[in-house]
């Protein structure tokens, strides 16, 4: 799981699982996929805004409570499910007005509807919130340091941990190719004021990563990398998960 905030929810893949036929329509009308995942994303971050603005009140929050915004906010399944929707309504409310295409036309009419189921079980489910949310890792620094020992390709992300041991987003995977008679020496750069410390995955392929380092490492040091000392330990997570669901009371307005 990721925050809101850590970048776009869903991704091409994701579209394709529930319309196989995006890719080909994309190529034949020009549509960029990104930008519909993009553009939905911000529509949903208004539609976000409208619905906490909604809940505020003189007692809000309560103290001690988790702040009700999209900081906070953990993607969960649903939210994810409706940015899914949302992004195929606007991809073939496009093509349809690039051709008047009836076909396009029911496509969108159906994702719309979708969507709107989407965001409607979004809400009744509760809202995933995490008290102290951590940004996406940015991408580690290299260095190398002389050492007589055979370099290589290695791939390499690392992610920030606050105070009650929350690991952020990873980064994303960085290649490096380190030269015969050196070692790499990988630093966190960008740590955020609630993660004094860090963790590092390396691996030989992307799909491969493991942690390396037995501790989190402080911030501020490096950690030295070989391949002759590398160890295999779990692969890197997806990023903090709701430490609660806040319900949504439904307001009768005035008038």
């Amino acid at each position: 799981m990721a925050l809101f905030t850590d970048g776009l929810m869903a991704s091409i893949a994701d579209l394709t699982l529930q319309d196989s036929s995006l890719i080909a329509i994309a190529g034949s009308e020009g549509i960029d996929v990104t930008n519909k995942l993009s553009a939905a994303q911000d529509h949903i971050s208004a539609d976000l805004a409208a619905i906490f603005q909604g809940q505020q009140t003189i007692y809000s929050p309560l103290y001690g409570q988790t702040p009700l915004d999209t900081a906070h906010l953990a993607v969960t399944p649903a939210l994810k499910l409706w940015h899914v929707y949302e992004s195929l309504a606007m991809f073939y409310s496009d093509a349809y007005f690039n051709e008047i295409n009836d076909r396009y036309l029911a496509k969108r009419n159906q994702f719309q509807s979708l969507a709107r189921w989407a965001k409607k079980n979004f809400v009744d489910a509760g809202i995933g919130l995490v008290t102290d949310p951590l940004l996406m890792a940015s991408q580690p620094g290299f260095t190398f340091q002389p050492a007589s020992q055979p370099g290589g390709n290695f791939y390499v992300c690392v992610t920030y941990v606050n105070v009650a041991g929350e690991e952020s987003t990873p980064s994303i995977v960085t290649s490096v190719t380190v030269p015969d008679g050196n070692v790499l020496l990988i630093g966190a750069v960008n740590m955020p004021p609630n993660s004094t410390v860090w963790n590092v995955y390396v691996g030989t392929n992307p799909s491969g990563l493991s942690l390396q380092n037995s501790t989190p490492i402080a911030a501020g040091q490096n950690w030295q990398y070989t391949a002759i000392t590398a160890v295999t330990g779990r692969a890197p997570g997806t990023g903090q998960i709701p430490n609660s669901t806040r319900l949504l009371p439904t307001r009768i307005q005035r008038g």
